[in-house]
Formats: C-alpha cells, structure tokens, sequence
C-alpha cells in the first residue's frame, strides 16, 4: 500500500492534519506514506514519525518564475517522483483547487476529498475519484480531519462513504513529534541562561495583519502579569519580526520580558516547558496546542471553534464587528482584533492558569516507533 498526503501549508493547517495521518498510519502499519508539503511548511514535519518521506514544493516561488528553467526542471522532478510511486491512496485534506490539482497530478488509483460542501473551494472536488459524505457540524478542523479518516475507514470501497456520528471525544488526538531532543536540549539551556522558570509566551506577530493584535495591548498584558502574578513573561518572535519585539521590549522596563527568536521546532520545544501561550490564530498558535501547552487564542478574522484550540479546556477570544468571518488578510482599519479588550485577555489568561493544574507536555518518548521521514 502507497499512500499520498496532500496538505501543502499554511503551517497552521499542517498542524491540524498531524492527528488525522497519524490515524492513517496506526490503520496501515506497513504502508509506505509520503506528504507532499510546501517548503514554508515542511520544518513541521521534520520530526513527525508515521510520514515516511518529505516531498517539498515551493508554488510560491515557481508561480514568480515561471520562465526560468530552473522552475521547470523542479516542477518536472516533483513529477517524476509522484509516478513513480503509483499510489494506492491520494489523500487531499486541504480542499483547494491547488492541492487537489497537486494531488490530481500524482495520478494514484484513488485521489479522495471531502463533499464540495464541506470544503474552502467546492471546485476542488472536480478532481476527486472519491468524495467523503461526512455529517454536517461546526466542529473543529482537527476533528473534521479525523472524521474524514474515520469516514473513509468504515467503507474505503465506496465512491461515496458515509459515517455514523461519533462526537470528537471519540477521537485519538496524536500530533506525535515536532522537536527533536537537540532541540528539546536547546530548550532547556536557553530557559537555564534567562534564568526563567514558570513563564508565559506572548507571540504577537502575524502575517495577516486583521490577526495583529495592538502592540500597546500586548505591552499592557505584560505588565498585568509581571505585576499581579509570579510568572515572568516570555514574547516569542520569528526571525523577520525582529522590529516588532523591539517594539514591545522597549516600551516595558528593562528586563520585564525576555525576547526570544526562534525556529518553528525550537518554538514547539520551547512552548512546550511554557505554562501559557497567548497570541492569534497562527502558525505558532497551533503548535503551542499541539504540543500540550495550555493556550488562550486571540480570534477575528477566523472562527475559533473550527480555527482555535480542540480542547475544551483552551480559551479563545473572538471580536467579529463584521458579522462573519471575513477570512481577510488586511480589513483596513483592524475593527475586530483591536476590539478585544486587555482585561478580558487577563481574565481568560487567571482562568485558563487555573484550570491547567500540572502540564505535561506531550510526545517526545526517547525511542521513536517509525524511522525520520526523507526528503525530495
């Protein structure tokens, strides 16, 4: 059995499909499983044990040079690796015309998807052989991930499967490993130099800029917990957001926070000895969730049932002034993040503390189950 995994980016998105593939590889222990994922994205699947191997594309860049021969001759390797693995299954969770046309190109006996009605773009689904019927609900998109497995694991045969209804708690949420024990290493050295202890991440950087919550917010939320809490405060940034933690840091008092920039893996590594993780619904968001780390999401632009954190125990705060979620890049005036109220951030950040108790953070057992994935 051959299987391929379409789930390209963002990194968020990534994230949220790690359960449902994980339950794919427990189901077919002895297939071979391959994911094709954009290159932004991939540092996710570095450590995710059940993938077999790591086929990256890099759309973004071929669509910006698209006369260079380079493009061409990428494009035509990626290709070439797709037919020679003839698989059995093509798994498009993804649902854009973009990654079922990937996953239309790799030619398996079977591409599969979700309904048009539960999908970002229903045009994508013109490209399935297969379309899973799965029970209309508002769930999240992990869940629907899972559900869609589940679906096409009661009838794999059918050309259009169908379930009964068991509710998300019936679901086994396995994101495996996103950080490796040098980088869990790295962890603990850098928390062991800052001298920090019980921390709180604040991650204020987005690419949307309607996610972006004001910086004065964050600057104040700080202070609310230097000052009426034991906790010390770490804001977490990417490399190109080096301006904005100057920003945050230079309003505060010096050594109120501690500003850390870090990769995708060493930020999974890192949330996971965090107490709390508070930002908007990005990528480090979803990794926080995904390595067991009590979150409080900041949400606007995107639902947070479908969007923010599977558990129940998790907070997340919505403002939408719009009436919808808009799913806008940049709405302009940010009517709808910059609603959501310091003191309410602080309250949800009391009670989520509360409610967490001992954290332990998850995966990362010392002897893997599966070999690392490679790369083409």
């Amino acid at each position: 059995m051959k299987i391929l995994i379409v789930k390209l980016g963002s990194i968020g998105d990534v994230v949220h499909a790690l359960p449902a593939v994980a339950a794919l590889r427990r189901h077919f222990p002895e297939a071979h499983l391959d994911w094709v994922v954009e290159r932004s994205a991939r540092p996710i699947l570095d450590y995710f044990r059940p993938v077999d191997r790591i086929i990256e594309i890099d759309t973004l860049k071929w669509r910006r040079s698209l006369g260079s021969r380079q493009t061409w001759l990428e494009i035509s390797d990626r290709l070439k690796i797709f037919r020679a693995e003839h698989y059995d299954l093509v798994f498009d969770f993804q649902g854009l015309w973009k990654s079922a046309f990937v996953g239309w190109l790799a030619q398996g006996t079977r591409l599969i998807g979700a309904e048009p009605e539960r999908m970002r773009e229903s045009i994508a689904a013109v490209f399935y052989s297969q379309r899973i019927q799965i029970p209309p609900r508002r769930e999240n998109v992990v869940f629907e991930h899972l559900r869609l497995v589940d679906c096409f694991l009661r009838d794999p045969s059918a050309l259009e499967s169908k379930s009964g209804e068991p509710s998300g708690d019936d679901f086994e949420v396995d994101f495996d490993r996103l950080y490796s024990p040098e980088e869990e290493a790295w962890a603990g050295s850098e928390l062991r130099r800052r001298k920090l202890r019980e921390f709180i991440i604040l991650n204020p950087g987005a690419n949307w800029k309607s996610k972006l919550w004001p910086v004065e917010n964050y600057v104040l939320l700080a202070r609310k917990i230097r000052d009426e809490s034991s906790y010390q405060v770490v804001v977490t940034v990417g490399p190109d957001e080096q301006e904005l933690a100057a920003d945050i840091s230079g309003r505060l008092p010096a050594g109120a926070v501690e500003i850390i920039s870090t990769t995708l893996n060493r930020l999974a590594a890192l949330a996971a000895r965090a107490q709390l993780f508070v930002g908007p619904d990005t990528g480090p968001f979803h990794i926080a969730v995904a390595v067991g780390t009590p979150v409080v999401g900041l949400f606007a632009p995107t639902d947070p049932v479908r969007n923010g954190s599977y558990r129940m125990q998790d907070i997340m705060i919505h403002q939408n002034r719009c009436g919808e979620f808009c799913h806008r890049r940049d709405c302009g005036a940010r009517r709808c993040i910059t609603a959501i109220p310091v003191d309410h951030v602080w309250e949800a950040l009391c009670s989520r503390l509360k409610s967490a108790g001992s954290k332990q953070a998850s995966g990362n057992p010392k002897e893997p189950a599966f070999s690392p994935p490679r790369y083409e």
